[in-house]
């Protein structure tokens, strides 16, 4: 069966949960209670760098998640349901807002005296001899 491109959004009815899958890889397992009714949930497996940060969410916290989205059919009580999962690649909660601001702050510090003088002297230009004995100064060869 082939997967659908999606964004699901709704709250987590668990926390979420580190995985390992067969192949060794670390992942986050969610599962996803949509609005409306009758409400839907999906199972979802976080990959990548979001996986990681999304671990810290609990029961309730809202999520957004985007990633190939798999339609299934299971069966209880001799009544057929669907059954939604995804492999999702991106997953965000306002939950982890505060997370990503300290992250976000950290990354536009200013730079040290001593990193601006290092990346000064390295973009300095530099004397580099060509095929015709002239000497051609260019700032991004060493």
């Amino acid at each position: 069966m082939s997967a659908i491109q999606a964004m699901i959004t709704g709250t987590l009815t668990k926390d979420a949960e580190a995985k390992v899958s067969g192949g060794g890889k670390e992942y986050t397992a969610l599962v996803i209670r949509t609005a409306g009714e009758p409400a839907q949930f999906v199972r979802a497996a976080v990959w990548g760098d979001d996986a990681s940060e999304v671990l810290s969410l609990v029961k309730g916290d809202a999520v957004s998640a985007v990633g190939a989205l798999t339609v299934g059919v299971w069966e209880s009580n001799g009544k057929a349901s669907p059954s939604l999962s995804m492999m999702a690649h991106r997953a965000i909660s306002p939950a982890l807002k505060k997370s990503r601001k300290s992250v976000q702050h950290r990354s536009h510090a200013k730079p040290s005296q001593t990193s601006l003088k290092a990346a000064t002297e390295a973009q300095s230009t530099r004397t580099v001899p060509n095929g015709d004995g002239l000497a051609d100064d260019l700032p991004w060869n060493e």
